[in-house]
Formats: C-alpha cells, sequence, structure tokens
C-alpha cells in the first residue's frame, strides 16, 4: 500500500560523456590492433644459468651426506 506522494521515474544510460568519446575511440582501436596481432612465443633463455656460489652450495651439501649417521648412532646406543 502507498502512503501517498507522487511516483519518481529514474532514467539511467550507459553512455559514455561527450568529452571522452574520442579517448575511449582511440584506445579501443589500439585493443583491437593489439589483440588482433599474431602469437609471437619468447625463444629465449627461460632459466638463469647458476653461479659459482650457488655450485659451491650444491657441492657443501654433498660433502655433508652421510656425516649424520654416526650421531644417529651414538644416540641410538645411548
Amino acid at each position: 500500500m502507498s502512503k501517498g506522494g507522487s511516483a519518481k521515474t529514474v532514467e539511467t544510460t550507459s553512455d559514455i560523456p561527450k568529452r571522452y568519446r574520442e579517448f575511449v575511440d582511440e584506445n579501443l582501436a589500439l585493443a583491437g590492433t593489439i589483440a588482433n596481432r599474431p602469437y609471437i612465443p619468447y625463444a629465449g633463455e627461460r632459466v638463469a644459468d647458476l653461479n659459482a656460489d650457488q655450485h659451491d652450495a650444491f657441492a657443501a651439501v654433498r660433502r655433508l651426506q652421510g656425516r649424520v649417521q654416526p650421531h644417529l648412532n651414538d644416540a641410538r646406543a645411548a
């Protein structure tokens, strides 16, 4: 039930204001040009080579192999 008063009509539009029309049209044209370019896959290296510090770190880890076993044996014996 209405409490009286007049019904209000609201009109909305999704039109772009005239002052932005040229800007929007240029950007849409550019976007279309870019979107229609053919795909060019990347042909360069995808992963960098390891440096000397990284190689040294890997070697240090390899040298640690087996060093914990005597300590585990001592812990089990205790």
